[in-house]
């Protein structure tokens, strides 16, 4: 099936070299600076999400600052804090303008009601009822109306109430909702090339507005990225649905068997203990409880068209909204069950040297002596994002005679074999070559024993 270019309209990939800021805190300083907001700050930078905080010696009267309005369009997303006294600081509602002007759109826009009801917002009743009659007589009226406007569209957006709820309960739940906007840290550390337009077509093919049930399969060979671009779809995208959940089926399978892949599934999607499980229908638990969902579900690693039709067997199993993305190196599987097939593209010309650089350089682009030679490691890895990043790393620090050499052995290898699973299999057989006897015996220990184990189970 073609690819579309449609994009969904209210799903877009947030770009994370634009932001310098994940979140813009805005909120009236007399009523929750010194309490719940500076509880939300501390436990958004605990988990290591940047967030801006203004300084609360600026004098207040004064136009908003330069320095506010840089924040927010820096920021991926505002969590905006309306107390009784909000309205009564014209800062708070300049910075409300923006904040709906950058971020309506994105779906980027948290608001809390503290200590008064939406509706007091979108009306614009008691505290903040008196604020407008005090700026009645400072500011035009195309002003006010503008800052009355905002007020309502912010209370018609979902938010949190924190009438009758505890402040730590509150914060965890407001917390929770902005980790799943933020992507994942080792996606901005690691630098992902070429990540955000293949997102972008795979959320055109998820058309998140529909109803309709979707079933995506990620296809392309063993290191081109599916397993990585589902996962920041699930992250990105996990707030949107009832349940969410990434299921490795090879791995769950190769260790517990076919027959228990349904099984270990309901497990992960109900969250039950163990006992629960003796003498039931796996298949028809799942369905009953599926059909009342609008599911998120990652199936990673496909093989086998019986852990499809175990697992997702058709469109009728979940309910309306639910999307299933499926990765495998296998396209004809796809066809046979009837998925909708996103093939996942090689990295081109400028985004492999892009990689290669980066792991072999650390910048975006290689030393001039080392040029000619990086197009052609660049070139044999033909686009394959995994064996560029094994390639850049394993000549990281290396000598310009050894990567002579090291380009005349791969050389040898590609005029040989015109494969392209069998050369990155070359590739990746290059760094374990280099290993003494005893490093390769850990790493086959490792490889074969402790596949799907934590790294602090290895260690212990």
């Amino acid at each position: 099936m073609a690819l579309s270019t449609k994009r969904a309209s209210s799903t877009s990939v947030p770009r994370a070299i634009q932001w310098k800021y994940d979140v813009f805190l805005s909120f009236s300083g007399e009523d929750t600076r010194k309490r719940f907001t500076a509880h939300l700050y501390e436990e958004l930078k605990y988990l290591g999400i940047r967030t801006f905080l203004d300084n609360p010696e600026l004098e207040i009267g004064k136009p908003m600052p330069a320095e506010l309005s840089s924040a927010i369009t820096e920021s991926r997303l505002a969590i905006i804090v309306i107390s009784p006294n909000y309205a009564s600081s014209t800062w708070c509602l300049d910075e409300l303008l923006q904040i709906l002007q950058c971020m309506e759109a994105r779906d980027t826009v948290l608001p809390i009601f503290y200590d008064l009801e939406p509706s007091d917002v979108r009306k614009q009743t008691g505290s903040l009822a008196k604020a407008f009659s005090d700026h009645e007589k400072r500011f035009d009226t195309n002003k006010l109306k503008d800052w009355k406007a905002a007020l309502t569209k912010v209370a018609n957006l979902t938010g949190w109430t924190a009438k009758d709820k505890d402040e730590p309960g509150l914060i965890k739940e407001i917390v929770q909702k902005v980790q799943t906007k933020v992507p994942p840290v080792f996606w901005e550390s690691k630098k992902l090339v070429g990540i955000e337009p293949r997102l972008e077509q795979l959320y055109s093919l998820l058309d998140i507005d529909s109803d309709d049930v979707h079933f995506i399969g990620l296809c392309g060979m063993d290191g081109i990225g599916k397993t990585t671009i589902a996962k920041i779809a699930r992250k990105t995208l996990g707030d949107k649905f009832d349940v969410s959940r990434f299921f490795s089926v090879k791995m769950v399978s190769e260790k517990h068997g076919l027959v228990n892949l349904q099984r270990r599934l309901c497990k992960s999607l109900m969250k039950k203990k163990s006992e629960y499980w003796d003498n039931i229908d796996e298949e028809a638990t799942m369905i009953n409880f599926l059909f009342q969902k609008k599911v998120l579900l990652i199936l990673d690693d496909v093989d086998d068209i019986s852990q499809l039709e175990n697992l997702c067997g058709n469109r009728d199993w979940f309910g309306p909204g639910s999307r299933i993305i499926i990765t495998t190196a296998n396209e004809k599987l796809l066809i046979t069950h009837g998925v909708k097939i996103f093939k996942v593209p090689e990295l081109d010309a400028n985004e492999a040297i892009q990689l290669f650089s980066l792991k072999a350089f650390k910048r975006d682009y290689p030393d001039k002596k080392f040029t000619a030679l990086s197009r052609c490691f660049v070139d044999y890895a033909n686009g394959l994002p995994l064996a560029l990043e094994v390639l850049g790393s394993y000549l990281h620090t290396r000598d310009l005679h050894e990567w002579t050499s090291e380009w005349i052995k791969l050389k040898d290898t590609c005029s040989l074999n015109n494969d392209s699973s069998r050369k990155i299999m070359e590739v990746l057989k290059i760094s374990y070559d280099r290993l003494d006897e005893e490093q390769k015996n850990i790493f086959l220990d490792i490889a074969c024993f402790f596949k799907g184990k934590c790294k602090y189970q290895i260690l212990a």
